[in-house]
């Protein structure tokens, strides 16, 4: 599959058309802040304009986001192999989500003047969201430890940087092949590092939830957190399309 496939399967799919409109977003959000400490009014008045637009647009996108994640309401079947709390998690966790997009529904009709409501749903907005991202934390760390192997990652990456990347025996292994052994170690510590950048991600989420909840208005800083998450977001995405 050619770059420009992949870039178009990409942005066909929900989540793929998302992340580059908040990577487009973000970036006009840091070249803003950037452009503010210069006395370019003109630069700064368009920038201002395409911050607006590109929020506009992303809001207008996800418009029937309620739908889908009533969708998966509906579809949910709770894991056997599972801890019920968890189950109950994630049934919380896409109950928020559908609170979330019908807020945002509120949200965009307000600023087209259709209905009036207060600066207190942005925020009720920003809090779901948060919820929803300690979940994805918890959710994606548990998954790790509960794979066979994921032990020998965690030492077996530290060994690698501070013996400049020599050779490693792993003694924690209990697998009778060692080629077996070390080809599950492998997968273990691509797991790792999938889990590193995931969790990465969802702090610079977590950093732009937390800056609507305080009334953080630092478009630098809301900017490069908003990079950042969209470029792993987009990054992780096109891993799958391989």
């Amino acid at each position: 599959m050619d770059t420009l496939e992949k870039y178009n399967k990409l942005v066909s799919q929900w989540d793929g058309k998302d992340r580059v409109m908040k990577l487009l977003q973000n970036t006009v959000r840091l070249l803003l802040y950037l452009v503010s400490r210069s006395q370019h009014k003109k630069a700064i008045d368009s920038l201002a304009r395409m911050d607006v637009s590109f929020g506009d647009a992303r809001r207008l996108f996800r418009l029937g986001g309620f739908i889908r994640e009533y969708n998966n309401w509906l579809q949910y079947k709770p894991k056997q192999k599972r801890d019920p709390l968890l189950n109950t998690f994630e049934r919380f966790h896409i109950l928020c989500g559908i609170s979330i997009e019908l807020i945002e529904v509120g949200i965009w009709a307000t600023k087209a003047k259709v209905l009036s409501l207060s600066s207190r749903w942005n925020k009720m907005s920003d809090t779901l969201w948060f919820v929803r991202l300690v979940y994805a934390l918890v959710d994606a760390i548990h998954q790790h430890i509960s794979t066979p192997h994921w032990n020998t990652a965690i030492p077996s990456l530290a060994s690698k940087i501070h013996t400049k990347l020599k050779d490693h025996r792993f003694t924690e292994c209990d697998c009778e092949d060692s080629s077996e052994c070390e080809n599950k170690t492998k997968r273990a510590k691509a797991r790792f590092v999938v889990l590193m950048w995931t969790i990465v991600r969802i702090f610079a989420d977590m950093c732009v939830c937390a800056s609507g909840i305080l009334g953080i208005t630092h478009k630098g800083f809301i900017g490069f957190c908003g990079i950042v998450s969209a470029l792993i977001g987009i990054q992780q995405s096109w891993i799958k399309l391989s």
